[in-house]
């Protein structure tokens, strides 16, 4: 491993740990829904602030990584945060697939539904690099646990919790399409773990593991 391949690490993880900060920090304020109707969110708000440090870091981001699956997941799940507490989605609307935003709850749940269904395929992206490593690709399957897996799971964690305040628990599985998606993705990570762990048990114990 070279110097740029330890400072390119060592930033993406400073950056996932820039999301799940802010993502923890907003979590605690958010509002639940009124009456059917989603909470008034003001701009001098606790929740509006922390909404739009999120959202901006996660464009910060953006212009970091590099194109990869798990960059995309990790964002589109931060933005899942957003979007359903405060109906923000500026930091997508550069993107030519931009969905229409509102403020209502039913258009946050479309959105967060097809932001999670992408996730879903982003995570299975992801298992193909487990499922096509060799011998000496195993670096990198090693990695995922720390650099990706890890906040996946946190932040579908958050989402999860988010859900709840907003009535979308998993009783609604099958009921709710945005807690039928949640289940979906939580299910596809819990595949990807199974197919690392399968992959890692086969290692020779004589091969040498390069750096990813």
């Amino acid at each position: 491993m070279t110097r740029t391949d330890v400072c390119l690490h060592a930033s993406t993880q400073a950056h996932w740990q820039g999301i799940l900060m802010r993502a923890a920090l907003m979590l605690n304020v958010v509002k639940a829904p009124k009456k059917g109707k989603a909470a008034k969110v003001k701009e001098g708000d606790v929740l509006y602030k922390r909404c739009k440090s999120l959202s901006g870091f996660i464009r910060t981001v953006e212009l970091f990584l590099e194109e990869g699956a798990q960059g995309r997941a990790i964002l589109k799940l931060a933005r899942v945060l957003c979007v359903v507490a405060t109906g923000t989605t500026d930091s997508m609307s550069d993107k030519k697939d931009a969905p229409e935003t509102g403020d209502s709850l039913e258009e946050r749940e479309n959105i967060a539904t097809k932001l999670l269904q992408d996730v879903q395929q982003d995570i299975g992206m992801l298992k193909q690099t487990v499922l096509s490593a060799t011998p000496d690709s195993f670096g990198r399957v090693c990695v995922l646990l720390p650099e990706d897996i890890v906040p996946i799971y946190a932040l579908l964690q958050m989402i999860a919790n988010q859900f709840s305040i907003f009535g979308w628990g998993k009783s609604k599985g099958r009921t709710k399409a945005v807690a039928g998606a949640l289940a979906g993705a939580a299910q596809e990570l819990q595949g990807l773990v199974m197919d690392m762990l399968g992959a890692l048990d086969s290692i020779p114990i004589d091969a040498p593991l390069e750096s990813p």
